[in-house]
């Protein structure tokens, strides 16, 4: 008997972990009075903040929150699906179901579902505010939520001083691959990024110390944030899950990773399941829409989006600092640009390389007696981050003309063929370099302190900080903006010409200039149908004019843009007078929708057959539209 106890207390002293180390906050904010633990505490948090949303949209702010700071077409698309939300919630329409492409159903799912952004819009629409205005405070609200979120999860659990907090912060809030992706604004929501991996990070460091229910809590608030960036933008919640995945991979190689999750999945694998449950219940209406129209694009597409290594220095051209310098030098855009900046981009790869000699030393060595406890610290799983940073770097490059490891993730990893654009791992990659930038930030000012006296500790502190101001610098660029007030302008008087008694509506354009042949463009005709480039170049007039009338063939991108532009303002007007429209746009169509072109001869036979496809279906309003002036202007970044 005596023996058998001994066995069970032996089997527990192996199988369990030490007490949670006390966290150390850094000395700076350790102060006798409230008031100053307070003011050093939270007052330069608050002030780096408010500068970054000035510089981040001050474009939006100098102009009394009127220009739009995105691609005005896409920006549009963002604006109806957000307004649609807003009609969700006051209890006009079906959630899933957007009243464009008339009279086809859950076509919300077409494109990203933009849940996180509704719900700050629908409180300002709610409040009064007219839809380009909310829009505009939305995307402000989102880059500070996206600092906080930082913010916190440098500060409370990987215990850094409060200025390198606000550097990682700043970083992570207005870096040049998020500024440059203001084009999509769904790719701005990043704010709940860091909350899921804090809330993962804190599972495997004390998961096993912590009591049930406060473990379900945090899982569960993890998995709540996931599946809400997920009802968000699909492609930042599909590369977080990846980056998770990767450090789970990379901490398999270490001694105290292995002891420390076989313990907790056996003291708490009931909690974990638990919270993986309520993840995929949340998480299941919005992939059942995505799956309603399943995208899966080809290789040949995607490996076209695969960035090379020389993209890894690439600022895109709209980068103040660099983008003058490096045009030319480096394949510059924002679907193949990697860049960091110099001083965070070495910072980062600084720290990768620290974090490699430490998993190697772990993973090839017995590790010394204090070791052998099996205590993961912060320190040890910013290492695994930056380590599955670096891993997700080398997948998503592309080496030579075709040669890319994504090609083992497209076949293998559920949900990769629909991620066309694989540069834009680059906005979660901008978090573990946020880490790096304010790890090195603390280190140095730290060594400054012990090893200098004071006023040389103070200078070079200064020269630290001066650096990574610079850092910061390199993040500005250039900014598509255009009035948000008179396009609003614009789409009321267009909700005139539709009548509410309309069972639907469609908007068409008059034939394009370009239909005659002495307005037409070969070259032009040419570009946008390259499947006609080779047998029908000399004659593509003779071609349109027998054929292309009829196929509903483009003339030239200005007939994409402006069916486009239609369209977008044709989804505006039913979301403002409440009629339903045949006309839409998303990154996916319903199959057989025919009005890709609206100023094509075979416009009427397209709509006779749609109506036959979706009978019984009325004949809908036709509102011939004037073509739009385009307003979207280009200005420098100040």
């Amino acid at each position: 008997m005596a023996g058998t106890v001994s066995a069970m207390v032996r089997c527990r002293q192996r199988h369990s972990l030490p007490p949670a180390p006390r966290r150390r906050y850094p000395a700076e904010v350790s102060t006798s009075s409230p008031l100053g633990r307070l003011v050093r505490g939270w007052l330069p948090p608050l002030v780096v903040a408010a500068v970054v949303v000035f510089v981040y949209h001050r474009q939006t702010l100098l102009s009394g929150l009127d220009l739009v700071q995105s691609v005005e077409n896409d920006s549009l698309f963002i604006g109806y699906v957000l307004e649609h939300w807003h009609r969700v919630l006051g209890g006009a329409v079906a959630w899933h179901s957007p009243q464009m492409y008339h009279p086809v159903p859950q076509t919300l799912g077409n494109s990203d579902v933009l849940l996180g952004l509704a719900l700050p819009y629908h409180l300002l629409r709610f409040a009064g505010l007219d839809p380009f205005t909310s829009l505009n405070v939305t995307t402000a609200l989102i880059t500070l939520l996206t600092f906080a979120s930082c913010y916190l999860l440098l500060r409370r659990f990987f215990g850094l001083s409060v200025l390198a907090c606000c550097a990682g912060a700043a970083f992570f809030a207005m870096s040049h691959p998020r500024f440059t992706q203001q084009v999509h604004v769904q790719l701005q929501f990043l704010c709940l990024a860091p909350l899921t991996l804090w809330a993962a990070l804190h599972v495997l460091r004390d998961g096993a110390r912590t009591g049930p229910w406060r473990l379900l809590l945090v899982a569960c608030a993890g998995g709540v944030s996931l599946a809400l960036q997920l009802a968000t933008a699909i492609y930042i919640a599909w590369f977080l899950v990846l980056l998770l995945a990767l450090l789970l991979l990379l901490g398999l190689g270490a001694r105290p990773f292995r002891r420390q999750l076989l313990v907790l999945l056996r003291a708490r694998w009931h909690v974990l399941l638990g919270a993986l449950v309520l993840t995929a219940l949340l998480a299941w209406p919005v992939l059942q829409l995505y799956l309603r129209f399943p995208i899966r694009w080809s290789y040949e597409a995607i490996v076209q989006h695969i960035p090379t290594p020389l993209n890894l220095v690439s600022m895109t051209r709209e980068s103040v600092v660099w983008g003058s310098l490096l045009d030319g030098l480096t394949p510059a855009g924002a679907d193949t640009a990697l860049g960091v900046g110099l001083v965070f981009g070495l910072a980062w790869l600084a720290a990768v390389l620290l974090a490699a000699r430490w998993l190697a030393v772990r993973a090839l060595r017995k590790p010394p007696a204090e070791e052998r406890s099996g205590e993961l610290d912060a320190v040890a799983l910013a290492h695994l981050l930056l380590l599955a940073s670096l891993l997700l770097v080398l997948i998503g490059l592309r080496y030579g003309e075709r040669f890319s490891p994504w090609w083992l993730v497209y076949h293998a990893a559920p949900g990769a063929g629909g991620i066309r654009v694989v540069a834009r791992l680059t906005l979660l990659l901008s978090l573990p370099v946020a880490l790096a930038g304010a790890m090195g930030l603390d280190r140095c000012l730290a060594l400054a302190r012990a090893r200098l006296g004071a006023w040389p500790a103070r200078a070079a502190a200064g020269l630290v900080v001066a650096a990574f101001c610079l850092g910061l610098a390199e993040q500005a660029g250039t900014m598509m903006t255009y009035s948000g007030a008179a396009r609003f302008a614009r789409l009321a008087q267009l909700s005139k010409k539709v009548m509410p008694t309309c069972p639907a509506f469609l908007f068409k354009h008059a034939p394009l200039p370009e239909s005659t042949q002495a307005g037409f463009s070969e070259e032009a005709y040419l570009e946008v149908n390259p499947d006609l480039q080779q047998q029908w170049r000399g004659s593509a007039w003779r071609h349109y004019d027998k054929r292309g009338r009829h196929q509903c063939r483009f003339v030239c991108d200005r007939a994409i843009w402006t069916a486009i532009r239609l369209h977008l303002e044709a989804m505006w007007v039913s979301a403002l007078v409440g009629v339903p429209t045949l006309n839409g746009y998303s990154a996916r169509h319903p199959e057989g929708w025919p009005f890709h072109n609206l100023a094509c001869d075979g416009f009427d036979r397209g709509l006779k057959e749609w109506l036959a496809r979706q009978a019984p279906l009325s004949r809908p309003c036709v509102v011939q539209v004037p073509l739009a002036v385009k307003s979207t202007t280009r200005e420098r970044g100040r």
